[in-house]
């Protein structure tokens, strides 16, 4: 998006998985290309967050936002919450289920 042309950030997340396993990434956003980087933290990060694999997947599947979890005290955010919606509030929604061959 036109909006993050000139966004740089970086943000370190810790889930922590269902078998108590912990996660460690790095989600980075430059010259309008969103990274990740697995088994990673970054000193550079200007946020860091920390949460549950089931809070992450209901915020992949839309069911509630960062910003709802981390009022509800389902996520812990270290740091200012603007990383995170530079990130997120700029990714496109594609649409599934369109035909790929038609006749």
């Amino acid at each position: 998006a036109e909006a993050v042309e000139d966004v740089s950030v970086e943000v370190n997340w810790r889930i922590t998985n269902h078998d108590g396993t912990i996660e460690e990434w790095v989600l980075g956003l430059e010259n309008s290309v969103l990274h990740a980087i697995p088994e990673s933290r970054s000193d550079d990060a200007a946020t860091s967050i920390e949460l549950s694999r089931t809070t992450f997947d209901r915020i992949l599947q839309e069911e509630v936002t960062i910003a709802d979890g981390v009022g509800a005290g389902e996520i812990d955010l270290i740091g200012p919450m603007e990383p995170l919606l530079a990130i997120f509030d700029n990714l496109e929604t594609f649409q599934s289920g369109f035909a790929i061959v038609e006749p």
